[in-house]
């Protein structure tokens, strides 16, 4: 007997697709690595010049708490600062900087920003910057991740986005949810914009009764950059796969999984303006 993908919540709550992008390349998590430092005290001096120590490693920033990592490895605090050196152009720190306004004593409801900040990366001087408000913000479903895609979104040439992922996780037992997000931005005119908003790149869920049966759905949304002869930027190729199964029990007793349905399908976002529109059965609610 086939013992089932999906025997327990615990396992499909910890299902993380990935996205690959670009004329066959993979996003990867890069080792998972924070790349601050030791200069992630330093960051927040230069950024935020009226920063207040509240804490060893914790700043109040225009009424807002941020913190400094203290781990090399990602996963550790979602709301502490993130920092990626930039491969399409090395002179260049990528930081992200959570700002959190509110939040409950048991860390399960959060309100607060994000800040994205373009710096040099040898004096740390900002270049651009961009707070995306409420980013941070959390309740049921909450944050468990923030993480730079440095994947080389070619826009057009001597032009490249980077990307910003957003791991969640729901607190359900019995209703497993997990979904990755991703947001594109890039500099135009000296300036950081957006250019795509909120799609989701992979989401796991379902319903099952605990003990075995259940039904779930898997989503996983592919990026590839497709030149564009009627736009200066590049298009962007979206190929979906969705696959459902269902858990049940057999008649020795065991949990077995079957695949019900496997679909795929492709949809082409095009450059209107600054951004491209996300289909809304793409983005989260």
């Amino acid at each position: 007997m086939k013992t089932p993908r999906v025997a327990s919540p615990k396992r499909l709550a910890h299902i993380i697709a990935f996205i690959a992008i670009a004329a066959g390349s993979s996003y990867a998590h890069a080792k998972d690595e924070n790349e601050c430092g030791t200069r992630a005290q330093q960051i927040i001096q230069q950024a935020y010049p009226q920063a207040q120590t509240t804490h060893e490693n914790t700043f109040l920033v225009d009424g807002a708490t941020t913190m400094l990592p203290t781990s090399k490895y990602l996963y550790d605090n979602p709301q502490a600062m993130v920092c990626k050196q930039w491969p399409s152009d090395p002179g260049k720190l990528l930081v992200a900087v959570p700002l959190i306004r509110k939040s409950d004593p048991d860390g399960y409801f959060h309100e607060g920003d994000l800040d994205i900040l373009v710096l040099d990366n040898n004096t740390l001087r900002v270049l651009q910057r961009l707070r995306a408000k409420n980013l941070m913000s959390d309740d049921a479903i909450s944050i468990t991740n923030v993480q730079f895609d440095t994947a080389r979104y070619h826009l057009a040439p001597g032009k490249t986005a980077f990307g910003v992922r957003i791991d969640t996780k729901g607190a359900s037992s019995v209703n497993p949810y997990d979904a990755s997000t991703l947001r594109l931005y890039a500099i135009e005119k000296e300036k950081l914009i957006p250019i795509l908003d909120n799609i989701v790149v992979s989401q796991s869920n379902g319903e099952w009764n605990g003990r075995c049966e259940g039904e779930f759905r898997d989503i996983t949304r592919v990026l590839s950059m497709t030149p564009d002869t009627r736009h200066d930027w590049a298009a962007i190729t979206v190929k979906e796969t969705t696959t459902s199964y269902t858990t049940d029990v057999t008649p020795d007793g065991s949990c077995e999984e079957s695949k019900s349905k496997k679909g795929t399908s492709k949809t082409t976002l095009t450059r209107n303006g600054d951004m491209y529109p996300v289909p809304p059965q793409m983005k989260l609610d």
